[in-house]
């Protein structure tokens, strides 16, 4: 289905905007982090190794793999908490809608639903143990921090971790050890976005936070 979804589907929206990211890279850009544009950059090199002129070809072929470590990702943790296979779950979860659209459009939404979804597995992971799993911690904070790389409404679901956290002592105890640890590496990687805002005027934060919704309006003409 989403290979058929793939030849049927032009690039329109956001894919051909975050593709052209690629074309020039940087550390940052008008709306968004600069994760995206990277991956996009990696991608084009590729194409041009490969003379691929039509660029956008491989960016598809990168939403059907994100397609597939989703799948695996979520087969392992759900074989892990449930008994039997869960196959109804993962035919639910790739029949829904809003699965056939993310993991077919190459859009900066997409790679975050992957990064949120590892950070999501793997601070579990390391809640569930009882032993320091350092590979767990890494692998939540360097997801973490890529997904704030990606969109910075992955906050949104960092606050909703630590509320449900903070309901009962095992979770504060996880929430002030390692869950802190984990936050400080995604801190680590998120800086490099905050001096480059730093160094361009605060350009994502103030469109993101501020600005966004505001219009132009006639008191413009006045300051011409």
């Amino acid at each position: 289905m989403s290979a058929a979804i793939q030849i049927w589907l032009p690039i329109f929206g956001d894919e051909p905007y975050f593709t052209s990211w690629g074309l020039t890279p940087s550390w940052g850009y008008y709306d968004h982090p600069g994760l995206i544009g990277w991956i996009s950059t990696a991608i084009i090199k590729l194409e041009n190794l490969l003379g691929i002129v039509n660029h956008g070809i491989l960016h598809r072929v990168f939403m059907l793999l994100l397609g597939v470590v989703t799948v695996v990702l979520l087969a392992k943790y759900l074989g892990r908490h449930m008994d039997g296979q869960p196959m109804v779950l993962l035919l639910g979860f790739a029949a829904l809608p809003t699965s056939m659209v993310v993991f077919n459009v190459f859009f900066n939404d997409t790679v975050l639903a992957v990064t949120l979804l590892v950070f999501l597995i793997f601070t579990e992971k390391a809640y569930s143990d009882s032993r320091w799993n350092w590979a767990a911690i890494i692998l939540a904070g360097g997801a973490f921090g890529a997904s704030l790389l990606l969109k910075y409404s992955a906050g949104i679901f960092y606050l909703a971790v630590v509320g449900y956290l903070l309901v009962s002592p095992q979770g504060r105890q996880f929430l002030f050890g390692k869950f802190a640890v984990i936050s400080v590496i995604a801190g680590v990687i998120f800086l490099q976005n905050v001096y480059w805002n730093y160094q361009n005027c605060s350009v994502n934060f103030a469109f993101n936070f501020a600005f966004r919704r505001i219009e132009a309006d006639m008191i413009g003409l006045v300051h011409v």
